[in-house]
């Protein structure tokens, strides 16, 4: 039997998960072990890291997760800014030039000042987000992009 624990630090961010006949189900402690341990578990609806630089939807909200990260991080402050493939770029009002940027080799979110580079604080709410908006950043192999179903079950708002 199979089984992919690595789901189970998704269970507070409304994973949701598509069994092999097509079923969606939230990821939930209740039928976890019920769906892991079938031959064939559920696959992960999980946005790939490439959705940090683009504008994603989430709860009725447009956002770059990029940008939103670097603010919950603390060294953006809403200056002008500008996306270079992976690393957000902005001039702080003192003149000063920063970057902020989510490494995958190191699994850390960097920020950088003046061309020396930092840990970014508030690393644990950084990835608090991350799981909010169910981006694989734990490398799960079998994960599918939800944007690929013909309904993304994370755009259905309930009424």
């Amino acid at each position: 039997m199979k089984q992919n624990n690595e789901l189970i630090h998704y269970f507070n961010s409304g994973v949701k998960v598509q069994t092999n006949d097509g079923t969606i189900l939230d990821l939930v402690a209740t039928n976890f072990h019920y769906y892991m341990d079938r031959a064939e578990p559920p696959i992960a609806l999980l946005y790939p890291l490439s959705v940090l630089t683009e504008t994603i939807n989430h709860e009725g909200v447009d956002e770059i997760p990029l940008v939103e990260l670097a603010k919950i991080e603390g060294s953006y402050k809403g200056e002008e800014y500008e996306i270079l493939r992976d690393i957000i770029v902005w001039k702080a009002t003192d003149g000063d030039e920063w970057s902020f940027r989510y490494s995958s080799n190191y699994n850390s979110f960097f920020k950088s000042l003046g061309g020396r580079s930092y840990t970014a604080t508030n690393q644990r709410l950084l990835f608090d987000y991350l799981d909010s908006r169910r981006i694989n950043h734990r490398g799960i192999t079998n994960a599918k992009d939800p944007r690929t179903l013909d309904v993304n079950p994370y755009l259905i708002t309930k009424k």
